[in-house]
């Protein structure tokens, strides 16, 4: 485990959480079965991924299950949920003021050795957020939330390079008292040992149907995007405007998950960022 006692009892006098790391082989286990155990057993997740230039794996995969905190916003409310479902909501004109206020409270070292993800939020910012920046546009909102962050202090790590994975857990240090604080070391190596339990269990996964679309529809016709797309040439030209982009949804009925999905486009069209998201049912890749 890194950091030791010693180095535990002197972190805790400057920082607000610590990391602690175990770091164990990874060639039994890929990112993608880690993905469909996680899965399995939690409503809210992810893995991180990356692949450079078409055809070098990023360093790192990352995973996280469970948040210790979700916040999300619509419209101007920010509703803050709990890990025990506890939730309060708050009008915000500046949104991202409560994100820092919040990530304020958790500071945490870098420590060599570590990935340098440790833990901190994952989601997703929609188009929407423009809106805050600039509250004079007229912005077209979705169904989905202007923002939804899920904040982790547990994440695996897979390091393509090393083979190996590191699995962090990060302590509380509310309390300075060093025994406190060596309990809640104990509390977190604990953790660590379960999710290595979790990692190395070779229980049989069951069988995942692969999902179904049936056929996708656009938003609006062909006629009406090259419409667009000439009245938007017309503002260039005159000068109103000098970029904009035109784009049509398009959507469709889906049945089952979308990880099968996600495995296949990881594969042949991998990219620089890709993410697959589990939220309360919801996904996202």
């Amino acid at each position: 485990m890194i950091p030791g006692c010693e180095e535990i009892l002197r972190l805790a006098q400057e920082y607000d959480t610590i990391p602690v790391c175990r770091e164990i082989y990874a060639d039994v286990v890929t990112p993608i079965t880690l993905l469909r155990r996680i899965a399995g057993r939690s409503r809210r997740f992810f893995l991180l991924e990356s692949v450079e230039g078409g055809e070098k794996w990023g360093r790192y995969s990352f995973l996280g299950c469970d948040p210790v905190l979700r916040v999300t916003l619509k419209n101007g409310r920010i509703v803050t949920e709990q890990a025990d479902g506890t939730k309060t909501e708050t009008e915000a004109n500046r949104p991202y003021d409560i994100l820092r206020e919040i990530l304020k409270t958790r500071r945490s070292p870098r420590i060599k050795g570590m990935p340098p993800f440790t833990g901190g939020f994952v989601g997703y910012f929609a188009y929407a957020m423009i809106g805050y920046a600039e509250p004079t546009l007229t912005i077209s909102r979705g169904g989905e939330q202007d923002f939804d962050l899920m904040l982790f202090d547990e994440v695996i790590a897979y390091d393509h390079l090393k083979q190996k994975i590191s699995v962090v857990v990060n302590m509380e240090t509310g309390d300075k008292a060093p025994e406190t604080l060596l309990g809640a070391y104990g509390k977190a190596c604990g953790r660590i040992e379960a999710i290595v339990r979790m990692i190395r269990d070779s229980s049989p996964l069951p069988e995942s149907e692969p999902g179904r679309a049936k056929g996708f529809a656009s938003s609006f016709s062909k006629e009406e995007y090259c419409r667009r797309v000439e009245k938007t040439k017309e503002y260039i030209r005159n000068g109103d405007i000098f970029q904009a982009v035109i784009s049509r949804q398009f959507t469709s009925p889906f049945e089952g998950s979308l990880l099968n999905a996600y495995r296949v486009l990881r594969t042949t069209n991998p990219s620089p960022y890709m993410v697959f998201m589990g939220i309360d049912g919801q996904e996202i890749i």
